[in-house]
Parts: structure tokens; C-alpha cells; sequence
């Protein structure tokens, strides 16, 4: 009978382990739907009775999903999805009747169902609802029972179910600002405590415009960055609910509000005081105002500095709205002074410089150098304001802009032209003012602009710097560079002096001379085919009249005489009916006056800067050829003549005081104006 007992309990107790090793079993775990959700939910709530917290996600009609309980904010997506997902396909074990457990007198007690951890609740469209209560974990701690109250089925899901529904508020919450899509957002709105208003421009939604206090083009550049710097903004920490005081956090009259315009919805954030205590990283107190919620903000750039200065920040500064390749004429005025530039249908030199002669009939034209037009062009596109002086002047006499004393008209093809009046404050130091003509808006801006209109009235300004292009065919037979005394007689031997002859051509005696000698030369010949200088010194030459400069801080004028004559024979061979052309082409040099060097002419007449290239070539070739053989040998590897002004500061000419008004006649003189390098010819291998 002992035995019979014995072999009883071991099969129950074998029962009873199979049992529960059903129950636990860690494999296989297979992915199976529930049936439960099937829908696609647009209300969760998760009534956790262990944290004693109520989590409540509601879907709006846009299908974004918000938190309600316990703060009102918006929801991240991405846990939203994932509480979603582990409601429509639990890791389910197994399943059975809570009933089906005859020996239990409370059935749900057994697995912790009669007062559960967590109680869920999902709704969906067309009334659909579906409730579950999770309960304890299995004996073993890997699971847990869930149930479906309506079917009374016990469910044995992992332990990541349980995880996934007690996530976090922290976690629920996303933590960006504003959610509105960049490509949605139709208007920026900044109370502080004025309204600052910026909106989409209607007929380019590339653009932006400031609507309010006053309608003028806005900085789209900077609209946009200060759109995606608020759209980035991440709260850092959020206020239990029973700390908040928005006195204390300055919300209750914020200082700043900041509102994204969307298509259909719009989001305003408030700004309060800063945060105590955080001098790392400096934050202030911040809600949306659809919210209860008072978080904190990196208190960055775009927060304290661009908003609060929203209309002065993010204003369109470029003032002067016109296309370069659209301007047909440009005036430059500078009190009774004018000087005007034509566009032609010239492709190679395209601009005229049109000058009015004292006495004359009628004005002179001569070609203008299309870059330093250009230049002149791109720097009024580019003028910007330094400021917003005034945007309904009252006096412009203030401004300097009562008379201006620089004007520039631009004429624009199949357009109204465009006139910019620019003055400056009465007294040092100056501050600049323009504004445009039939326009309100007074800017400040920087005073450069006034330094190249004041250069620009001298027409040698604007001078092409080519002095003159030979033909491609045409070649030089003949070159002979002489040494002058101060009164322009020949200063003994021609230093270069090569002509063709029927015996040897041009070409044959450059080979006979030293590679640095026959170099340079080559490089001079091909500059006179093209001969760009830097700069125009005086549109007059008389080579029996020394150049006048002043140098340093002097201003007595220095004479600089005429110290080298070039003489180059041209000749252009015959062409069908038209005969061999020869031609000469003459040219006087000074000597090195500072780091300038000046060249006369006739054709055409003019006074030039020359380039550095030649500067360097006409070195080697003058002072190396008129030294004797042994100093010319102890100057091998030098590379600058050597000059006892070489050293001295760059000539100066005075400019007139074109801040006070002046005769017209005191602007007839302006320093060489600088141009781009001309091409680098070789130089010596050895100057003097």
C-alpha cells in the first residue's frame, strides 16, 4: 500500500513539472498575433498602477500623436510606434481559461490579474476597443500573464511587453519645439514686446519679406536659418507640475514669443528668465502656449540676440535690386563734377567713357576698361547696409542726403533708372548715409564706396588699360632703347639697338645675345603688342616736361625726367590690296621712383603706371647694359635694379577735399588708380 502511495506522488509530482516547464519553456518563442489589435489605434492609455502615473496618447486628425496625461505635449513617433507595434504582435508563449484552473479558489489572484500592474486601454475607429491587464510574472521571472477582460484567456507574453508599456514620460515626450515640416512653414511672427511680422513673399515662396512694422524685403538667407535653428530646439529638462510658477520663470508676461506659421496650424513658443545655477551652459524657462508644460532652453544666439533684434537681424540689407548685365549707362556726379559710361555692342570693349571737354562742341569718347566697369558694378550690387538709419526721414540734411555729394545713376535696359544719392554725416568722424531715390529707407554704409565714385569721377579711372593692340600679323623689325641726359639729348650709345637689314634679320641678332638679355627683349616685344599698364598718370605728355610727383609726405612737387627712350619699328605685311604697313611706335621711360615706374606716348597720349613685369625687364636691360663688363658680372643673381629711391615710399598726388564743397577744376587730378597685374613677363637672371 506504501509502495501504491509512492508511485502516486512521483507521477503527480511528474504532472505537475511538466506543467510548469510548459509554462517556461525558453524555446521555441515564435512571433504570434494576438488578434487583440488588429486595428489601427487612435487613443492609448496606460493606467500604471505601480509608478501610480496615467499615460494617455491621443491621435490628431493631421495623424500626429499627442501626449494628454500627464502633460499635454506633443508625442514622439517613434515610441508611439513602438507601443503600437508591441500591442499588435507580443512575443506570445502560450494561452488558456483562467477557469480552467479548478484547483485555484481566486483564479486571477493566481497570476497577479486581480489587481493588476498595469491596465491598457486602445480605441479605434468605428467604436473599436480593447482592454488588457497585465498581471505578475511566471514563477521563473522570464514572463508574465496578461488578459483580455472580455474573454477571460490568460496570455503568457515576455517580459519586453511589460518593458515597452512602462516607457517613460521622458521617453514618450519629444523633445523638439516645434514640429511644423521646414517646406510648411509660411510665417514668422516676433513679439518683443513689438510685433516683428515675416511671411512667404506671394509671388516667390523662395522668399521672405517683412510684412510688419513696415513692408521692405527681408534677408531670406538668414529667415531660413533662424527658421531651422527654432525648428532644431530641444527642451533639456521639463518642471515636475507642482514646481512651476510662472512668475518665478518669467512666463506669465514672457518677454519674447516666437510663432511658426504653418499651412493649417501654427506653434508659439514663450520665452522667460534665465535658469539659476547653470553657468555651463546657460538656459532660460520656456512653454508653448498650448501647453502646461515649462521646460528649459540652451539660451543660444538665435533666443537672445537675433529675435530680439528681428527687424534690424533678419531685414534684407542689399538695398540696390538691378542686374549687372542689364545697366546701359552709368552716371557718376560728385558735386558739379560728371563723368558718364555708355554700353556698345562691342563684345571686346564693350563700354565708352564719354567726357566733356571745357570749350569743346562736344564730348569725348574714348574705350573704357570693361573691368574696372565691371568692378564698379559689382560693388554698388554687393553695397550693403551697415544699418537702418530711418525709414521715414523727417531731414535728410542729417544724412548729408539734403544735397549729395555723390550721385550714381544707373540706367537700366527696358527699366526705370535706378538713382543711389550718398552722403555723410556733418562732422568727423563721418558717418555714411544713402538712399535711393523715390525710396524711403535711409541706410548707413560703409564709406569705401565714396573712395572708388571719388577715383571714378577722374576719367583716366576708367581708362582701358590696353594702351594699344597691334595687329596679329604685325611684327617689330626694329627696337632701340637710348639713355637721356636731363634735357632729352641721347646720353652716348644706344643701349639696345637691333634693326633688320639684308644681311641679318631682327630674329638672327636676338640669338647672338646672352639668353637673359635675349629673354627680356622678347618678353618687351611681346608687351608692345598689347601693352597693359596699370594705370593712367596724366592724360597729357610733352617729353620735354619732366614728370611731377610728390613722394612720401612731401607735397612739393619733384620733377622726374624723361631718363630712357624706346623707338620700335612695326611692320603689319600686305594683305590682298593693302600695301606692307610700317609704323613707329616711341615711348619714354623715368626712372624707378619709389616702386613705380612712368611711361609717355603719343599714340595715344597719356602718362601710365607700368606693370611690375616690365618694370623688372626695363631694369635688367638698362642698367646691365650701360655698366661695364665687370660690375655687370658682380651683379649676376640680383633680381631689382638697384636705385637709391628704390627704397622710398610710392609717389603721391594730392587729391582734392571733395568733403567740402570745391571748384569743379580741383578734381582734374587724381592719383594712377591700380589695376589687376598685367601677365608676368620673364625676367632677368640678373639685375642690377
Amino acid at each position: 500500500m506504501r509502495f501504491k502511495l509512492t508511485i502516486v506522488l512521483l507521477l503527480a509530482n511528474l504532472v505537475v513539472f511538466f506543467a510548469l516547464w510548459r509554462l517556461e519553456r525558453p524555446a521555441p518563442i515564435t512571433l504570434k498575433p494576438s488578434g487583440l489589435v488588429d486595428f489601427a489605434p487612435n487613443h492609448i492609455t496606460i493606467d500604471d498602477h505601480v509608478q501610480k502615473e496615467v499615460r494617455e496618447l491621443v491621435r490628431d486628425p493631421g495623424g500626429s500623436w499627442r501626449l494628454v496625461q500627464p502633460v499635454k505635449w506633443a508625442a514622439d513617433e517613434n515610441a508611439v510606434q513602438h507601443i503600437i507595434n508591441a500591442l499588435a504582435t507580443p512575443e506570445e508563449l502560450s494561452h488558456f481559461q483562467a477557469d480552467d484552473v479548478p484547483s485555484a479558489t481566486n483564479p486571477l489572484a493566481e497570476y497577479g490579474l486581480d489587481k493588476p500592474r498595469l491596465d491598457i486601454t486602445i480605441s479605434g475607429p468605428n467604436g473599436k476597443k480593447v482592454s488588457l491587464a497585465v498581471g505578475s510574472g511566471t514563477p521563473a521571472g522570464n514572463n508574465l500573464y496578461v488578459m483580455n477582460p472580455a474573454d477571460k484567456q490568460v496570455r503568457v507574453w515576455t517580459q519586453d511587453f511589460y518593458k515597452t508599456m512602462q516607457m517613460p514620460v521622458t521617453t514618450l515626450r519629444d523633445s523638439s519645439i516645434f514640429s511644423i515640416p521646414f517646406f510648411e512653414v509660411q510665417g514668422l511672427s516676433i513679439w518683443s514686446p513689438k510685433l516683428v511680422k515675416f511671411s512667404r513673399d506671394p509671388h516667390n515662396n523662395d522668399y521672405w519679406q517683412l510684412d510688419t512694422p513696415l513692408q521692405r524685403p527681408a534677408d531670406t538667407l538668414q529667415v531660413n536659418r533662424v527658421v531651422q535653428q527654432l525648428r532644431s530646439l530641444r527642451a533639456l529638462n521639463f518642471l515636475p507640475p507642482a514646481e512651476i510658477n510662472l512668475e518665478r520663470e518669467g512666463l506669465a508676461n514672457p518677454a519674447l514669443r516666437v510663432e511658426l506659421k504653418g499651412e493649417n496650424r501654427s506653434q508659439t513658443l514663450l520665452l522667460g528668465g534665465p535658469v539659476p545655477n547653470t553657468t555651463d551652459v546657460p538656459q532660460i524657462y520656456a512653454k508653448r502656449d498650448d501647453s502646461d508644460a515649462v521646460f528649459t532652453l540652451a539660451a543660444s544666439g538665435v533666443l537672445i540676440d537675433t529675435l530680439g533684434k528681428a527687424q534690424e537681424k533678419l531685414r534684407e540689407r542689399h538695398f540696390l535690386d538691378f542686374s549687372p548685365d542689364k545697366v546701359t549707362a552709368i552716371t557718376i556726379q560728385i558735386l558739379d563734377a560728371e563723368m558718364r559710361l555708355l554700353k556698345t555692342e562691342d563684345g571686346a570693349s564693350p563700354w565708352r567713357l564719354q567726357v566733356r571737354d571745357a570749350g569743346s562742341n562736344g564730348p569725348t569718347t574714348m574705350v573704357a576698361d570693361k573691368g574696372v566697369v565691371q568692378s564698379l558694378l559689382d560693388s554698388l550690387q554687393g553695397l550693403t547696409a551697415k544699418g537702418f538709419a530711418s525709414d521715414a526721414p523727417d531731414d535728410l540734411s542729417i544724412y548729408g542726403l539734403a544735397h549729395p555729394m555723390w550721385k550714381v545713376t544707373l540706367q537700366i535696359d527696358k527699366g526705370a533708372p535706378i538713382v543711389l544719392d550718398i552722403g555723410h554725416s556733418s562732422t568727423a568722424p563721418y558717418h555714411y548715409y544713402a538712399k535711393v531715390e523715390n525710396a524711403d529707407s535711409v541706410y548707413e554704409i560703409d564709406g569705401d564706396i565714396t573712395s572708388d565714385l571719388t577715383a571714378g569721377i577722374n576719367p583716366l579711372h576708367f581708362r582701358d588699360r590696353v594702351l594699344e593692340t597691334l595687329p596679329a600679323a604685325a611684327k617689330i623689325v626694329s627696337l632701340k632703347l637710348t639713355r637721356l641726359n636731363d634735357d632729352g639729348t641721347d646720353a652716348g650709345a644706344p643701349i639696345l639697338n637691333f634693326a633688320a637689314d639684308s644681311a641679318k634679320s631682327f630674329e638672327d641678332q636676338l640669338k647672338d645675345q646672352p639668353a637673359d638679355i635675349r629673354a627680356n627683349i622678347l618678353a618687351l616685344t611681346q608687351w608692345l603688342h598689347s601693352a597693359a599698364v596699370d594705370g593712367y598718370a596724366k592724360a597729357t605728355f610733352d617729353e620735354h616736361t619732366p614728370f611731377q610727383f610728390t613722394l612720401g609726405e612731401s607735397t612739393l612737387p619733384t620733377p622726374a625726367p624723361w631718363r630712357y627712350r624706346l623707338d620700335a619699328g612695326i611692320q603689319t605685311p600686305a594683305t590682298g590690296e593693302t600695301p606692307v604697313q610700317n609704323q613707329n611706335l616711341t615711348l619714354y621711360f623715368t626712372e624707378l621712383i619709389g616702386a613705380h615706374q612712368y611711361a609717355g606716348t603719343h599714340t595715344p597720349e597719356a602718362i601710365v603706371d607700368l606693370p611690375i613685369s616690365i618694370i623688372k625687364l626695363l631694369g635688367a636691360l638698362t642698367h646691365n647694359a650701360s655698366l661695364p663688363p665687370a660690375a655687370q658680372e658682380a651683379l649676376q643673381g640680383q633680381d631689382q635694379p638697384i636705385d637709391p629711391r628704390a627704397t622710398q615710399p610710392a609717389p603721391q598726388v594730392t587729391m582734392p577735399d571733395l568733403t567740402n564743397p570745391a571748384p569743379a577744376a580741383a578734381t582734374s587730378l587724381t592719383p594712377p588708380v591700380s589695376a589687376p597685374p598685367a601677365a608676368a613677363a620673364p625676367a632677368a637672371s640678373a639685375t642690377p
